[in-house]
């Protein structure tokens, strides 16, 4: 993935810099999760006039519901933090594509829809959930 868009990673480069300020350290971008994500749907993240959103599951209620509103294309990474699914659900019908992609790139690689009962039951660290209108 790329550690500039969302990444645990930067807690380690800080401490990293501290501990070892002498050492350069080079950071080299990658792909997203969400962006090969996209890719194996075959569908573009935004279109003319378009918005497109990335968050993660531990945002409020109040804070999700504005953004999922606002946007036309979500992404959803830590989605294990999403506190209340039933609401999470009322809050993205509208959404015509709702796709769960789970180790995404990896050989354990699932992209189900999230209308599917057993979506639920990969609701975890290394899964995202991604919405289109």
């Amino acid at each position: 993935g790329d550690p500039f868009l969302y990444s645990s990673y930067f807690q380690i480069h800080q401490f990293l810099q501290e501990r070892f300020p002498e050492i350069k350290i080079e950071i080299i971008p990658g792909l997203s999760a969400y962006q090969l994500a996209l890719s194996r749907l075959q569908i573009p993240a935004v279109g003319k006039n378009q918005t497109f959103s990335v968050t993660t599951g531990e945002i409020n209620y109040a804070m999700m519901s504005s953004f999922l509103y606002l946007s036309d294309t979500v992404v959803i990474y830590k989605i294990n933090q999403i506190s209340n699914l039933a609401e999470f659900e009322l809050l993205t019908r509208e959404f015509l594509i709702r796709k769960i992609c789970c180790e995404i790139g990896t050989d354990q690689e699932i992209i189900q829809d999230l209308n599917q009962e057993s979506a639920k039951q990969q609701f975890n660290y290394f899964s995202l959930i991604l919405l289109k209108k």
